[in-house]
């Protein structure tokens, strides 16, 4: 599994383009703008890329648009790893390389710190 972090929403688009990712895990609560904001940037651009809304403070009538896409998903906070690797395997139908040693899957991730 291959992992790339951003800690703010500036670039995003920009490292999307550059790492190709098959997932983003995307806070909704970024320190520079909306994680909705951003994800809607992304979505214009790469409308089919999966999408998991990650948060422990939004409501989730706030994703309510973009929840509504089938490849967007919304974990609340604190989340356990394998709920994680549970919607990310839903959302890419990618469970057996999650569990293949050695096996390389992008996933672009952007948290707030």
């Amino acid at each position: 599994m291959t992992v790339s972090v951003l800690y703010t929403g500036a670039g995003v688009l920009d490292a999307v383009k550059s790492f190709q990712p098959d997932v983003m895990v995307l806070d909704v609560a970024l320190p520079d703008r909306s994680g909705v904001a951003v994800y809607e940037e992304i979505a214009a651009v790469h409308p089919s890329l999966p999408v998991v809304f990650s948060t422990g403070h939004a409501d989730e009538a706030r994703l309510e648009g973009p929840l509504s896409r089938d490849n967007v998903a919304f974990l609340r906070k604190p989340y356990s790893v394998e709920s994680l690797l549970e919607e990310v395997e839903r959302m890419t139908g990618t469970a057996s390389q999650l569990c293949t040693p050695g096996a390389s899957w992008p996933v672009f991730s952007t948290y707030s710190r």
